[in-house]
């Protein structure tokens, strides 16, 4: 089952926000930027959709000529593992453009979302994937009640 597209409208209307918390942003992104050891840059993303179920995006860049994209896929009670490598140079523009939006927003009354950047990015890595590998990882055990 390979993962497809995202539409993306002001609506959401492909997403199944029921799914999220009050707490929670619509869709949340998440930007890791590791130098420690060896520079280790990151961005999440979390996708409650309604056709593909549940996607936990994580993209992973290390300077080198291909970057990764790992995606949890939760559908079905079911959980899918896939890995999409693309060209860096995608990560490096979308980083570029991601910081800028967000460090313009700074001066505004209301915080970066970031909701299309992401999905346009994770549809961009989805149409420039260079490999893409997924794996059934494991079932999704429903808790049942043993007291009834």
């Amino acid at each position: 089952m390979k993962l497809q597209k995202i539409t993306y409208d002001e609506q959401l209307t492909e997403f199944d926000l029921s799914r999220t918390t009050p707490c929670d942003d619509r869709l949340m992104t998440k930007l890791t930027l590791d130098d420690y050891d060896w520079m280790e840059y990151t961005f999440e993303s979390w996708f409650p959709t309604r056709a593909q179920g549940f996607l936990h995006i994580c993209v992973i860049y290390a300077g080198t000529v291909r970057s990764e994209m790992q995606v949890e896929q939760t559908i079905n009670d079911k959980v899918y593992k896939h890995s999409i490598i693309f060209a860096t140079d995608i990560f490096v523009d979308f980083i570029k453009d991601y910081m800028t939006k967000h460090l313009a927003q700074w001066d505004s009354e209301h915080a970066f979302c970031g909701e299309r950047e992401a999905v346009e990015f994770y549809n961009k890595i989805l149409d420039n994937a260079v490999d893409h590998k997924y794996e059934e990882i494991h079932y999704r055990r429903k808790v049942v009640d043993l007291q009834k």
